[in-house]
């Protein structure tokens, strides 16, 4: 069995709805549940590159964002011919601005930096969407079991003693 389905965790998926503020026009690709919240939008004023705009994972399993990701990345390549594999994605603002964010964005291909201002973002060269599938694929086609979050590691056993002490009791 996959790690996640495809099918559950893009019940909510939201696709190319215009988004006009202040008349820019965006298409938006959205999935937002109890369990993520991954926002990618298309700027008509930049061809050829989307926007990673939110990306939070609210679930008690690791990678549930990821992979709504990727799935998103893989029916949008179906449904909308103007974008495709060679298509960049980029961060506009790294929200927390964390260590720990930043290290899960490096790890799933983007180059992120830090600035002169001591804030992580996301520089060029730019992810393309081909790369970030194949690196996504890695935890979305895996065929392992789902690992909560905070658990998965290994924990210290206690070393078995040969022979317990007795207690000492009070009188």
């Amino acid at each position: 069995m996959n790690k996640f389905n495809e099918n559950d965790l893009l019940r909510d998926l939201i696709m190319g709805v215009n988004y006009d503020i202040d008349e820019d026009g965006y298409n938006v690709f959205l999935v937002k549940n109890e369990d993520v919240n991954v926002l990618l939008v298309e700027p008509e004023h930049i061809n050829n590159t989307l926007w990673l705009s939110e990306f939070y994972n609210y679930s008690k399993f690791k990678g549930m964002a990821r992979c709504t990701l990727y799935f998103i990345l893989k029916q949008i390549l179906q449904k909308y011919p103007h974008i495709n594999n060679d298509t960049q994605i980029d961060i506009p603002m790294i929200e927390p601005n964390i260590q720990k964010n930043a290290d899960m964005y490096s790890k799933m291909g983007f180059n992120i930096q830090k600035n002169k201002i001591d804030m992580f973002v996301s520089k060029k060269p730019l992810v393309t969407i081909e790369q970030l599938i194949r690196n996504l694929e890695i935890w979305c086609n895996k065929k392992r079991k789902l690992e909560k979050s905070g658990e998965g590691k290994s924990k210290k056993k206690r070393r078995p003693t040969k022979k317990r002490r007795p207690t000492k009791r009070k009188r």
